[in-house]
């Protein structure tokens, strides 16, 4: 069995959802992209946080 061919296929496939995914998230704006994997590549201190005083 060949899987040479077949498994490069699916890594290309599978690497330019995850460079799309990672360019959507860093080049789109507030509310765009997916907003769980946005929360991974935004600082703490940049995130909306409600003053409990």
């Amino acid at each position: 069995m060949r899987l040479a061919g077949p498994l490069r296929i699916v890594v290309l496939v599978v690497s330019v959802g995850v460079t799309w995914i990672v360019v959507s998230i860093l080049l789109g704006g507030p509310g765009s992209g997916f907003p769980r994997i946005q929360q991974l590549f935004t600082s703490p201190e940049s995130s909306v946080t409600a003053d409990l005083r």
